[in-house]
């Protein structure tokens, strides 16, 4: 479903007040429910190549792990948590590869954004109150398909065992994410 640019804008504008009105109002009285950026995903059709030309802009790569719905993936880790996950689906074999293969159809690069909610059940309960509807997906706040704030996410922070300082050592000194522009 296209959603025209007018009613994209509105969705966006009415988006990013949720998102400051998360994120400030609770501030007097204990954190935030919405610090910031969490990750994001980034859909691309060769994940070799795309590792590739994230080591030559001078990114340190993860390697992914692997997941029963035949995702691939690879992070760009940066040490306040933030990150660019390098993601492909070799075949639609759910909901979300299928998602992942319709965006690759028409190009690579970013497919959602991920926020970071400390507090995913605060989130929600904030969402249902002013009659936002969000799935929980254990303790991953996400939206229908329908809806056009389907692009967003909402979840902790995963510090992953695995992680190393290497991970994190970028030699072109990258540190965090911290700003995302939406575009139509």
């Amino acid at each position: 479903m296209r959603i025209s640019t007018p009613l994209r804008v509105l969705c966006y504008a009415e988006l990013l007040f949720s998102i400051l009105f998360l994120s400030v109002s609770r501030a007097h009285a204990q954190e935030p429910l919405v610090i910031g950026i969490d990750h994001i995903p980034v859909v691309v059709t060769d994940l070799e190549t795309a590792q590739a030309d994230y080591r030559a802009m001078g990114f340190a790569i993860k390697p992914g792990r692997f997941h029963a719905d035949g995702i691939r993936n690879a992070h760009v880790k940066f040490p306040d948590g933030t990150e660019i996950e390098l993601i492909t689906a070799p075949s639609a074999v759910d909901a979300l590869t299928e998602e992942y293969r319709a965006k690759m159809e028409s190009g690579e690069g970013p497919v959602y954004f991920g926020l970071y909610a400390p507090d995913p059940a605060a989130v929600l309960a904030r969402f249902r109150a002013r009659r936002v509807e969000a799935q929980n997906d254990n303790g991953m706040l996400g939206f229908s398909a329908a809806s056009p704030l389907h692009p967003l996410f909402l979840s902790q922070r995963n510090k992953a065992p695995t992680d190393k300082p290497e991970h994190f050592a970028h030699q072109n000194s990258a540190e965090r994410l911290s700003a995302l522009w939406v575009r139509d």
